[in-house]
Parts: C-alpha cells; sequence; structure tokens
C-alpha cells in the first residue's frame, strides 16, 4: 500500500513539473516572437505576424504581466498599418487586462492609445471621451504634461465637432497650466499650438483683431519656418474675412516664397492654393491659374483634406462669377471628400456653397439669410468669450500676488524673529565675553604686577641695599652715595615707563620720540626718521598703544642685550599702511622668538598687523612692522 501511495505521489510531481518545463518553454518562444516584432530591418506585415503568434502562444495566460507587452504592441503595430479599428480593439483588451493586474503604467498607455487611434479614426466623440478619462487618469497621478496633452486635443475636438466656446474654455485652461511650468522646447510648442487654435476660434467668431493678436503671440515663439508658414496662413484667412485682400495677398506670397526657398513641398500646393485664392478675389488672372495648377499638385498627393480646400475655393471662385454649374460641380467634389474625411464642418461649408449654387432664388436667400443670422449669433456671443482668457489670467495673477504678500509676511515674521533671537544671542555674548575679557584684565594686572614686583626686587631693591652698606661701612663718600642713588632713580623711572599708562590722544609724536630718546646714552645713539610727517589722528588709539609697547619692548631688548651704538628707527606711510623699520648695529643674535620677541609679535597680531625680524650673529637687529 505504501509502495502504490509513492508511486502515486512520484507520478504527480513528475506531471507537475514537466508541466511548469512546458509553460516555461512557451513563455520563452512567446518572447522569441516578440523580439522578432521589434526588428527594424523587417516589414510592419512580418512584425504583425511575429506578434500575433507570440499572443497565440501565450494563450489563456493573461495573467502574466509579459501579456499586456504584447497586447501594447500589437496595437501599436495595427495602428502603424492604419488598421485603426483593430488597433482599438487590442488598446481595449490592454486597458481591460491592465485593470485587472492593477497595472498603472499600461492603464495609462491604453487611455492614451483609445484616445489617440479615435481621433485618427475620425471618430472625435470616442477620442474626446477617453481623452478626458486620459487627463483624469493623470491629474490623479500629478503628471502635468500628459494631462496638457489631453487638454489640447480636447480642445481639438471640441472645435470640430461643433463647440467652439467649450473648446476656447478647455485652450485656456491649458495655457494657465502652461504658464505654471518652466519653459521648455516641448512647452513652447504647446503654447504656439493653443495661441493658433485660439486664433482660429476667435476667427470663426469674427473677433478679428483677438484672432490677430493670437497669431502674432504664435509667432513670436517660434522661427521655424513650415511652423511660421501655418500661422501665416491663418493670419491672411484673417485678413480676407476683414477684406484686407491685399495684406492677405501679401501674406500668401510671402508663405509661398517660403515654401520654395525650404523646399516644404508638403506645403507648397496649399500655398499656391490660397494664394490663387486671394488673387481671384482681386480679379487677377494669374489667380484661377494658380488655383488650377494647385489641384494639379494636390490629385498628385491624394490628400483628401487638402483636396478639399482646392475645391472649395474653385466652387467659391466660380460662384463670384455667377458660373453655378462649374460651382456645383466643385462643391459636390468637396462634399465627397467630406465624408471621406468624417469631418462635420468641412460637409456643412460644402453644404453651403453647394446650395448657393442652386439656381432656385428662395433656396439661396435662404442660406444667406441663415448665414447672416449666424454671423450676428457670433458677433454677439463674441463680446463676452474674447476677454474669458484674460480674465482667468488676471484671475490666476491675482492669486499668485496674494500668495506672493502672504508669502512675504511670513518671511518678514521669521526675519524679525531670526534678527530678535541674533540680537538676544548678541547681547548675550556681549556679557559672556565682557565677563571673560575682565577676567583676561584681572589675570594680567596681576601678571604685571607680578614682574613689576620682580623688577623691583632685583633691580632697585639691591641697589637701594648696597648703598646702605656702603653707608654703614663709613668707607664711601658722599659723591658716590649720589651717583649710586641716580642710577637707583634711572632705573625707577624706566620701570615707571615701561608700566605707566602711556597718553596716545593727542601729541603722539611727542610721546614716542619722548621714549626712543629716553634710550640714548653716552655709548647709544638713536636717530628718529620722518616721525612728525605722520597723520597720528587718522591712526586708532589701539594702534597708537600697540606701536608704543612694541617700541618699547625692542628699545628695552637693545639697551639689555645687543651692545647697539646705533640705533634708527624709520615711519613711514605706504598706500594706507604704516611701516615702521627698527636697525641697530648690535651684536645681533641667532633669532629665537622667546618671552619679550613673542610678545611683540602677539601684540602686532592683536591689531591684524605684521612684523618681521631679521638678525644674525654680530650682524645687528632688524624688524619691520606694517599696521
Amino acid at each position: 500500500m505504501k509502495c502504490i501511495k509513492n508511486t502515486f505521489l512520484f507520478f504527480v510531481l513528475l506531471l507537475f513539473t514537466v508541466s511548469n518545463s512546458y509553460a516555461q518553454e512557451v513563455i520563452d518562444s512567446a518572447k522569441v516572437y516578440y523580439a522578432m516584432s521589434k526588428e527594424k530591418s523587417k516589414s510592419l506585415e512580418f512584425k504583425v505576424n511575429a506578434i500575433s503568434k507570440s499572443i497565440s502562444l501565450l494563450g489563456n495566460d493573461t495573467i502574466n504581466h509579459f501579456y499586456l507587452k504584447t497586447l501594447n504592441r500589437k496595437s501599436y503595430l495595427l495602428n502603424q498599418t492604419k488598421n485603426y479599428d483593430s488597433a482599438l480593439v487590442f488598446s481595449k483588451k490592454l486597458l481591460k487586462r491592465s485593470l485587472e493586474q492593477k497595472s498603472l503604467k499600461m492603464e495609462k498607455l491604453a487611455l492614451e492609445k483609445l484616445a489617440d487611434y479615435n481621433r485618427l479614426n475620425q471618430d472625435l466623440i470616442s477620442a474626446y471621451k477617453y481623452y478626458e478619462a486620459y487627463k483624469e487618469f493623470n491629474l490623479k497621478y500629478k503628471d502635468t504634461l500628459a494631462v496638457i496633452k489631453a487638454l489640447q486635443y480636447i480642445a481639438s475636438s471640441q472645435n470640430k465637432i461643433g463647440l467652439p466656446f467649450e473648446s476656447e474654455v478647455t485652450a485656456v485652461e491649458c495655457l494657465m497650466l502652461l504658464d505654471k511650468i518652466k519653459e521648455t522646447p516641448k512647452v513652447v510648442g504647446s503654447k504656439l499650438g493653443l495661441y493658433n487654435h485660439l486664433g482660429i476660434l476667435y476667427k470663426d467668431l469674427k473677433n478679428y483683431d483677438r484672432a490677430l493678436m493670437l497669431y502674432e503671440k504664435a509667432l513670436l515663439l517660434t522661427k521655424n519656418i513650415k511652423n511660421r508658414n501655418k500661422v501665416l496662413n491663418n493670419k491672411a484667412v484673417v485678413f480676407i474675412e476683414q477684406d484686407k485682400l491685399k495684406e492677405a495677398e501679401h501674406t500668401f506670397e510671402l508663405v509661398y516664397k517660403n515654401t520654395l526657398s525650404q523646399n516644404l513641398s508638403s506645403q507648397k500646393a496649399q500655398a499656391l492654393d490660397n494664394l490663387g485664392f486671394v488673387q481671384s478675389k482681386l480679379n487677377k488672372p494669374e489667380g484661377l491659374k494658380n488655383l488650377k495648377k494647385a489641384l494639379q499638385l494636390k490629385e498628385k498627393e491624394n490628400n483628401s483634406s487638402s483636396l478639399f480646400t482646392s475645391h472649395i475655393h474653385l466652387a467659391k471662385y466660380y460662384l463670384d462669377k455667377n458660373n453655378f454649374e462649374k460651382a456645383k460641380t466643385h462643391s459636390e467634389q468637396a462634399y465627397k471628400l467630406a465624408n471621406i474625411s468624417k469631418s462635420v464642418s468641412d460637409r456643412i461649408e460644402a453644404l453651403a456653397v453647394l446650395g448657393k449654387s442652386t439656381s432656385h432664388s428662395k433656396i439661396t436667400e435662404y442660406i444667406y439669410l441663415k448665414d447672416s443670422l449666424q454671423e450676428v449669433r457670433l458677433l454677439n456671443t463674441a463680446k463676452y468669450t474674447s476677454i474669458k482668457y484674460d480674465y482667468a489670467k488676471q484671475t490666476l495673477l491675482a492669486k499668485e500676488s496674494e500668495l506672493e504678500k502672504e508669502k512675504e509676511k511670513r518671511l518678514k515674521f521669521i526675519y524679525m524673529a531670526l534678527g530678535s533671537f541674533i540680537f538676544l544671542a548678541s547681547v548675550f555674548m556681549y556679557f559672556i565675553l565682557k565677563a571673560k575679557n575682565k577676567k583676561t584684565n584681572l589675570q594680567n594686572i596681576f601678571t604685571t604686577e607680578a614682574r613689576i614686583s620682580k623688577k623691583v626686587h632685583d633691580e632697585v631693591a639691591n641697589d637701594v641695599y648696597h648703598v646702605m652698606a656702603k653707608l654703614q661701612g663709613n668707607k664711601t663718600s658722599n659723591e658716590v652715595v649720589l651717583d649710586d642713588l641716580e642710577a637707583i632713580y634711572i632705573k625707577t623711572r624706566d620701570i615707571s615707563r615701561e608700566n605707566n599708562a602711556v597718553g596716545v590722544t593727542e601729541n603722539f609724536d611727542d610721546v614716542l620720540a619722548d621714549l626712543l630718546q629716553s634710550y640714548i646714552s653716552n655709548t647709544t645713539n638713536v636717530i628718529t626718521r620722518n616721525l612728525s610727517k605722520i597723520e597720528w589722528q587718522a591712526i586708532s588709539e589701539l594702534k597708537k598703544m600697540t606701536i608704543y609697547r612694541v617700541l618699547q619692548e625692542l628699545m628695552v631688548n637693545m639697551k639689555k642685550h645687543s651692545e647697539a651704538s646705533f640705533v634708527v628707527v624709520n615711519f613711514e606711510m605706504v598706500n594706507t599702511k604704516l611701516v615702521i623699520i627698527y636697525k641697530d648695529n648690535g651684536v645681533g643674535t641667532t633669532l629665537n622668538k622667546a618671552n619679550g620677541l613673542q610678545n611683540v609679535e602677539n601684540r602686532i597680531n592683536g591689531i591684524k598687523g605684521t612684523i618681521t625680524f631679521d638678525t644674525e650673529v654680530n650682524n645687528g637687529f632688524k624688524a619691520e612692522i606694517k599696521v
């Protein structure tokens, strides 16, 4: 029994393994055919067959995400072959399966395809419906550029199905979105298309001035000749409706020259047709000639939309000449072409011209009256609609201004708070630094007092003791004692000068001169240069005090160690800097910035100056100060 059970489990496992292996082989084969459908060197027919084989291999495996890719590829290739109906079938499958698999990427693609392919298939109502769905999808996921694309096509579809005012509102909404995003070539291209679209709308609403203004805006956005020609064509049409035939002829001539200079064969026939039409309005003989030549060029291209314009122009030409037979022939041909293109507006225009071509006076009168009434209605409606974009723009600017003011208020509050914080922090730091400075000053006072005490002890007290010893021994004359007392006095005076407060507010040159000359002796001569030429009033008290103490330190150092017989201190202003050069001819030394010299350097650094030393043994001492 146990053996039978194990055998059964083995066969189940084997069947599952084989099944999985076969399924994987099928998917792999499907992927091979999918890759073949993307080979650039192959024909469209080959690619369609390859992707069809891929889908066939997958069969019911519609849960696989790869299945969505095959549906997407199949719909794309069918669209390339202009088999729009079949492309739409697979696009609908793609939408359904992407919703089942919750694939947002494929859902977005499916909605875009359904909108685009319906538009190309001239099913404007269905295109409008899917563009609305595509717009809502992208609004939800904040894809602004995709929303803009949808709005552009919605506006175009609305106008083609006879909803000009709704089309205007949509175009304005789209422009407002474009105004909010960074200007790129794609954004500029969208604005160009919308200005041109609105220009056509306002032309149809008989608001010619606004139409021309929008065309001028469009022309400012592009230097591309092909794009400029499209706008110029529309501008010339406005001139025709304004009965400014000379301006229209001049504009069409410019367009035609552009097509010749740039070799734009696709625009050449239409440009010639438009030029011939306005020339015929001016009763120029070349008008009919150019109209017929343009028709011949278009017939070679076999473009139903372009051919429609030629037949309508010729029908209107013959209608103006009261040649109703030929007018009827061309208007009937235009009506057939309008049916092929499925354009409602073209069919209406063709029927209007066809009705005017009839010999029945009552029918003709009805059509003319109907057109006149429609024109009055359009003019009345345009009084309101012509300012919609400007009003919407002004409303947007007003809201932006309010937001900017609110932003400024917030920034002002932040700056005030920041300023208050900095002020309080500065006050706090001031008291901390003041306390720290007080402690440093006290420490300096204690250090100075200790140094003075030591100096008084070492240099004055000991000398006084020796004098007292001499007096007690009665071995010294009064003259010797007096000499010793004088020496003690000089030492005391020097100590006092080193540490007393210095008057630097007035006559600082005299103060410095007194300091330097106090070191003149029988063995040492001190010379100063240009001391009185310096404008000491322009130098701060801190700098003057520092200069005094530094020179004092250098002179004390000279007296104690240099054995110099000659000292020169030179003062000079170089640009805005005071330069002081100290030189002596003493014994010099190996430079060691200890004690006095280190103190000198620290003082100069404290006032953001510089000091350099230059000395060698038996070669004197030099210091250069810049402050």
